[in-house]
């Protein structure tokens, strides 16, 4: 990774396609400990996803999500957090 781009335009990037191939439902800026982070919800016509990206401080970047059918975004959405919740550095 480029040393000059920022962290933060780093995690933006991560998040830059899903934001255009749907409605985002949610999106805000998270920490894993000191970790920095992105937490973003999109929703398209079939699918909902839920994603987070976090970045370390070596640059490493870890992207998660969780998806499943629109119909059932109500339901999954508890298991989506749960499971992105469960995520340890």
């Amino acid at each position: 990774m480029d040393p000059k781009i920022a962290p933060k335009d780093l995690l933006e990037a991560g998040f830059k396609a899903h934001r255009a191939s749907g409605k985002v439902i949610e999106e805000k800026e998270i920490a894993l400990g000191k970790v920095p982070g992105r937490s973003l919800v999109v929703e398209t016509s079939k699918h909902r996803k839920w994603m987070r990206t976090y970045l370390a401080a070596d640059k490493t970047q870890y992207s998660l999500n969780c998806g499943g059918p629109v119909d059932r975004a109500a339901t999954d959405e508890k298991i989506a957090v749960k499971v992105l919740d469960s995520f340890k550095l």
